[in-house]
């Protein structure tokens, strides 16, 4: 497993957060500069890898919620032409009975103003 850490930064300034404890210890000779040293590189291999983890986590989070964002959107697109389907027949019957073909049992009008299963219209 690899850690990548996408701000390395971050990480360096932590290690230097974490090792300022030891900084009166080293003005006053009581830690010698490489002990000092060595707590430093081990503060920062500690937040390099704190930092992987939680970029891992980030990243595996981000991903997830952008493969749900891209399903919905293919879903609403798939949504949206079925729709339009809809509606292109519903008009392409809508023509055909105006046209001369009976008209559909969903109340559209046929020639001359004739609704299905309605009597016909007297002319004004």
């Amino acid at each position: 497993m690899r850690l990548r850490v996408r701000h390395p930064e971050y990480v360096l300034a932590a290690a230097v957060l974490v090792s300022t404890p030891m900084i009166p210890g080293i003005l006053d000779g009581a830690v010698s500069l490489e002990r000092a040293l060595v707590q430093f590189l081990l503060a920062l291999l500690a937040c390099w890898v704190a930092g992987g983890v939680i970029s891992s986590l980030l990243v595996r989070y981000a991903n997830e919620s952008r493969r749900k964002a891209i399903i919905k959107m293919i879903a609403d697109q798939a949504e949206k032409r079925r729709e339009a389907q809809e509606r292109l027949q519903n008009l392409e019957t809508d023509q055909g009975s105006a046209n001369g073909a009976p008209a559909t049992a969903h109340g559209t009008e046929g020639v001359g103003g004739v609704t299905a299963g309605a009597p016909p219209r007297s002319p004004p």
